[in-house]
């Protein structure tokens, strides 16, 4: 999964586009991204959370097959201290946006009634007792101490990718969002990613 950091103006013109402009009429009338935000930061809680506590069995109801099996081996790979600061709290969420909102469709299926909208959620994290670490660096006596403290304290960026069916005809609700793909990162060190 690509890391996104930061809004793209081109994007959310095209965010509100499909929201607007297909989601609504076409799939939900009653589809809100503001909504879809607050559900998507609660989502993150939970899943977070249970990728911290490694409890695979809860999480395969919650994220698509290819996803699942993804975060199951990249998990084996992680020491608990590791799978620990995978845990996001609502205090921890800085600031957070739709990254991009996407309609999909096999080619050979587009006059089926079966319709998919995917959606992006970033989120920036700071990891908790971030006071305590201000209040720690504005004690220290030198730089040295100051970037150790820092280097414990580094903002993590997270990515979500969420995904539902919508089918013609039938109530939008009939189908749940699922996790299609997890991303974990620090800003300082973008190359590894979790």
């Amino acid at each position: 999964m690509a890391k996104r950091v930061a809004p793209n103006p081109y994007r959310s013109l095209r965010n509100a586009f499909f929201t607007h402009g297909i989601i609504r009429p076409y799939f939900d009338p009653g589809f809100d991204l503001n909504d879809f935000k607050a559900g998507a930061r609660a989502a993150v809680q939970t899943v977070s959370k249970l990728l911290s506590q490694g409890d695979f069995d809860a999480l395969e109801d919650l994220m698509e097959k290819t996803c699942f099996d993804d975060i199951k081996r990249r998990l084996s790979f992680t020491s608990a201290e590791q799978r620990s600061a995978l845990k996001v709290c609502e205090d921890n969420i800085h600031t957070d946006f739709v990254y991009e909102v996407g309609i999909m469709f096999q080619e050979d299926q587009y006059e089926t009634a079966d319709r998919y909208v995917e959606i992006t959620y970033v989120a920036h994290v700071v990891q908790a007792g971030m006071d305590k670490v201000i209040e720690q660096m504005d004690n220290v006596r030198s730089i040295k101490e100051s970037m150790d403290v820092y280097s414990r304290s580094t903002p993590m960026v997270i990515n979500y990718r969420f995904l539902r069916k919508y089918v013609r005809g039938q109530d939008p609700d009939t189908f749940d969002w699922t996790i299609s793909g997890v991303n974990h990162f620090s800003i300082s060190d973008p190359p590894k990613g979790f």
